[in-house]
């Protein structure tokens, strides 16, 4: 197996998830999908190492999207987890998973808006 040159984040990004929060709150993402997206592609590396873990053959279960603000809650809860210095997101709320799918959906959305 190749080696890629770039490691997946070993901690959230915590302002981009905070940011991404609000945004998602706010109802901004169209608005402001360039910043939208460099949140999710910051936030998106670490949620999809915990959904995926290293390279390997795992996939996970279909399942519907949460809404936006289920999202949102989980993504909250990860930062503050995180910022009370748990190494892992135990109380993520949704699998990581399916926030992965959210937040790649929620971007696809909001890059083909014009």
């Amino acid at each position: 197996m190749s080696e890629c040159s770039v490691d997946y984040p070993k901690e959230l990004p915590l302002e981009c998830a905070r940011e991404l929060v609000r945004m998602v709150r706010r109802g901004d993402l169209v608005r402001e999908r360039a910043s939208f997206a460099k949140h999710v592609w910051n936030v998106q590396g670490y949620v999809q190492k915990l959904a995926l873990g290293e390279p390997t053959d795992l996939a996970f279960p279909i399942q519907s999207l949460p809404t936006d603000e289920e999202a949102a809650q989980s993504l909250e809860m990860l930062t503050e987890e995180v910022a009370e210095g748990s190494e892992f997101a135990r109380g993520l709320g949704l699998p990581a998973g399916i926030l992965l799918r959210w937040l790649l959906a929620r971007l696809l959305e909001v890059l083909t808006k014009e």
